[in-house]
């Protein structure tokens, strides 16, 4: 008998080893893309895409430079960045004090 209770025991750990390992993967997912109330509140109420374009790509004010907007703390997914973009910023083609953003210094729309 006590090997099948020690058979069950492992079974149940293997179980509670694999629900925890799920409950961890969609935990990771959650914080990795729920923005919890935020996108709606900084996006759609604040507007704040906005005042980081600038008027000259259609939102509001003077807009900000990339490089301001990381030095005030605006976070990048570098996982979402297209390829062709990461190539130009890892080749230094990028030019992040530039308000417009959309060229490189090839002049290059990107």
């Amino acid at each position: 008998m006590s090997g099948n209770t020690s058979m069950r025991g492992k079974d149940f750990d293997a179980a509670a080893t694999e629900q925890a390992r799920r409950y961890l993967e969609e935990g990771r997912e959650t914080f990795r893309y729920d923005t919890f109330g935020s996108e709606d509140f900084w996006g759609g109420k604040l507007k704040l895409h906005e005042a980081i374009a600038g008027e000259k790509l259609d939102g509001k004010g003077p807009g900000l430079s990339p490089k301001r907007a990381l030095e005030l703390g605006l976070k990048v997914d570098i996982n979402a960045i297209p390829k062709d973009v990461a190539g130009a910023l890892n080749r230094g083609e990028v030019d992040l004090a530039d308000p417009a953003r959309r060229r490189c210094r090839r002049n290059r729309v990107l």
